[in-house]
């Protein structure tokens, strides 16, 4: 028997949207940065946040509803970035490097 005094881990169903990210140009070099989202839902809204290698925050977009998508990238360093796209529900559904180079 369990001791009750120990908090016991219970699994959560957590279901993560079906939808294929593409991006590309990677690695990066013209400027633009696109963002493909397939077999997204209708009136579903995704977040895009992109992160540098020290893990500041680039860019932030909650609003993204439609399958094509881009970044202006003119203003960012050379170097490698983190791209994070959630489901409104802040389920994270997409988590992908890219290197820029211009």
């Amino acid at each position: 028997m369990p001791d009750p005094r120990v908090p016991t881990r219970r699994a959560v169903n957590v279901q993560t949207p079906n939808v294929d990210v593409v991006i590309y140009p990677n690695p990066a070099s013209t400027g633009v940065v696109n963002i493909q989202l397939k077999n997204i839902k209708i009136n579903e809204q995704y977040q895009i946040t992109v992160y540098d290698i020290d893990g500041k925050q680039v860019h932030y977009d909650q609003n993204v509803g439609s399958e094509n998508y881009s970044i202006n990238t003119l203003d960012w360093r050379n170097g490698f970035y983190l791209v994070k796209i959630d489901s409104e529900d802040g389920i994270g559904i997409h988590h992908s490097k890219i290197l820029l180079f211009q």
